[in-house]
């Protein structure tokens, strides 16, 4: 739903000059700790540009060195197996795993309807974890699907079954002026908001649960320890071009750095390629 900025099908040329520039820009000016590798689409499409990317930052002076991803094409194997310990061996810390639920059947109604069953998640954290991989869970609540403090305990459940480390809960956000209307119709139907009951008994849960933060973003965002597993309930699009405390610097392979997907040009601390 916000701009692609020149990433389509095809792997993305990279503009590793402004890359470097970058990371010392975000380490340097404004203290960045960690980095996650993600897309607007799969990453793990393009593997061996992941494994780039993390030689290119072996040097750089972040601590954690994160991949989102939804997991599918990694739990399929293959090649992907000798990727995973190529990309340990590269400083890779945690994988990030991007879900709607816990339930095999309710991640594949909205991940793929119309194509092949959903993998198994289970499976899939125990290979992360056999490659020496951290595993977070990221959440999209929707209603429908992990909508109420029954169904977080039950995520909960999950990822203490498997030994996920970390849970982040996420709201289904869209930007103002979507690119994509069909997928903001979607949100906007199944989106649980700040003021909905739902969430606000999930948060009093979450904070009852954990009784005091053990960690507090910049954007805000409170980290819990509950049972051993920690757990953050957070937002999905921010746009804090311009504030003291930003969420995010996004690099994009044009070579652009910027604080924001909504409105990445307009938020741009460092400009990239020109688009046609």
């Amino acid at each position: 739903m916000t701009p692609d900025q020149g990433i389509g099908i095809e792997a993305p040329e990279v503009n590793w000059r402004n890359f470097v520039i970058a990371s010392r820009m975000a380490s340097d000016i404004y203290h960045a700790e960690n980095v996650l590798i993600t897309g607007k689409g799969e990453p793990t499409i393009f593997p061996a540009q992941i494994t780039e990317y993390l030689h290119k930052l072996e040097n750089m002076p972040f601590g954690k060195r994160e991949l989102q991803t939804n997991g599918s094409l990694i739990a399929k194997g293959g090649l992907m197996n000798e990727f995973l310990r190529v990309w340990y061996d590269h400083g890779l810390i945690t994988a990030a795993v991007s879900i709607y639920h816990y339930d095999r059947e309710k991640n594949h109604e909205v991940f793929r309807p119309k194509g092949e069953r959903y993998f198994d998640l289970g499976m899939l954290v125990d290979k992360l974890h056999r490659n020496g991989l951290e595993t977070r869970l990221s959440c999209v609540m929707l209603k429908g699907y992990v909508d109420s403090v029954e169904e977080v305990s039950k995520l909960m459940d999950f990822c203490k079954k498997y030994g996920v480390e970390q849970l982040t809960l996420r709201q289904a956000d869209r930007p103002e002026n979507p690119q994509d209307f069909k997928v903001a119709d979607f949100v906007d139907t199944h989106r649980i908001d700040k003021d909905d009951l739902a969430y606000r008994n999930i948060m009093n849960f979450i904070v009852e649960k954990g009784v005091k933060p053990t960690e507090i973003l910049p954007h805000g965002a409170e980290v819990y320890g509950i049972d051993g597993l920690q757990v953050c309930a957070t937002t999905g699009l921010s746009n804090y071009a311009g504030e003291e405390n930003i969420r995010q610097l996004i690099f994009f392979p044009d070579g652009m750095l910027t604080t924001s997907w909504v409105d990445p040009m307009g938020a741009a601390v460092l400009h990239g390629w020109k688009h046609d």
